[in-house]
């Protein structure tokens, strides 16, 4: 694999810290990065420059997603002044305030969204909290307030009282979903422990201790097979990596299995005559309740795999699942096979830590951004 091509955009004015890229068509998509400011930034990739700039936050901005919600798109900036913004991106050259709301969260860790929900950090640093994105949205105030935000809350764990010990602050979090209606967060903590809980019965399920280390960021990725095969049902995948200041990366793998147990509660025939209507009493002699059971086996692999002399600050897993790229403090993207974590190659132009990266729709091409205040576009050909 070699770099053929790179083209480096200039704007902002410091660090930029965060970005997301709107899919378009191939030519001309869209790029909405933030920095240390506080700056959003809109660019179109075909003419290299932004097309408008827009204070978007007080402090610096931790991290911009892509939101579609009722039909329509919307951007997502969080900063770390504490609050959350939703932007409508009008003729892909126009930022337009639609909401905001408080999360009094002034950590590192960004904001995770999946299957309507969105989780963040509090001003606890060992607390999250779990909205329902959908009712967020509809409320029709344009800045919520702290009653509007408890009536969309689904879940807010702190996790000292509920897992029984200190974890230390919240560093990076993942939504993602085993199944319908089966929605998992996994939390990694300032102890190197990556904690899983089941937000749609709101049960803590397990931990994995990974490291000595902070954990600064984390990635899952449902595990696709290579080879046409049958679905299975009865368990879902998935692959995890952690990673910190060491540098060091440790895999780990989740695998849910899915069990349905059934409960006869039928009512005798004689009971059902003493206390129920002539209708309900054949719907109450056949009664079975199913109860669904979810087992979890969480491996971590038996050594990190120590690739980088300092610290991660994300990693980002192509869609095809063939390439991981890693943003790293020592101002290059690293690539590897996603599959076994060999390094192929280290992508250098940046002069500051890399911050944010993201793949295109296919893993021939690459987006970073740097506290050195650029973006690259790295168009990439695999030999």
């Amino acid at each position: 694999m070699s770099a053929i091509d790179r083209i480096v955009l200039r704007g902002h004015d410091c660090g930029a810290t965060a970005l997301v890229l709107i899919a378009e068509k191939e030519g001309s998509e869209v790029v909405v990065s933030g920095d240390e400011n506080g700056q959003l930034l809109i660019w179109e990739l075909a003419q290299r420059r932004p097309l408008q700039s827009v204070r978007g936050h007080s402090a610096g901005i931790k991290t911009v997603r892509q939101l579609t919600q009722g039909g329509k798109r919307l951007i997502l900036s969080e900063g770390r002044d504490g609050w959350i913004r939703a932007w409508d991106l009008q003729n892909k050259n126009e930022l337009v305030l639609k909401k905001e709301f408080p999360t009094f969260c002034h950590t590192f860790c960004r904001m995770a969204l999946n299957s309507g929900l969105l989780a963040s950090g509090t001003d606890d640093s060992e607390e999250v909290v779990v909205w329902n994105s959908a009712k967020l949205w509809q409320n029709q105030a344009q800045q919520l307030n702290q009653a509007d935000m408890e009536n969309c809350e689904v879940w807010k764990v702190k996790m000292s009282e509920k897992w029984g010990e200190s974890a230390g602050m919240l560093m990076a979090q993942e939504l993602f979903e085993v199944k319908t209606s089966l929605v998992f967060l996994a939390l990694a903590f300032e102890n190197g422990k990556v904690y899983l809980l089941d937000v749609s019965s709101r049960s803590f399920r397990t931990s994995i201790n990974l490291s000595a280390d902070v954990l600064l960021c984390l990635n899952i990725s449902r595990y696709v097979k290579q080879k046409k095969s049958r679905p299975d049902s009865t368990r879902s995948r998935f692959r995890g990596l952690a990673a910190g200041a060491s540098g060091e990366i440790f895999p780990f793998s989740l695998e849910f299995s899915f069990s349905t147990m059934q409960q006869d509660l039928s009512l005798k025939e004689q009971d059902t005559k003493k206390v129920m209507h002539p209708f309900a009493q054949a719907a109450a002699q056949a009664r079975v309740v199913e109860s669904h059971q979810t087992t979890i086996k969480a491996t971590k692999a038996d050594h990190g795999v120590q690739v980088l002399s300092t610290g991660v600050g994300q990693m980002c897993v192509s869609a095809d699942q063939k390439l991981l790229a890693v943003a790293s403090w020592d101002h290059k993207v690293y690539l590897f096979r996603f599959k076994d974590l060999k390094l192929l190659r280290a992508l250098d132009q940046h002069k500051g830590s890399v911050s944010a990266l993201t793949w295109f729709a296919t893993r021939s091409r690459l987006i970073s951004a740097s506290r050195d205040a650029n973006l690259v576009v790295w168009d990439l050909e695999t030999r």
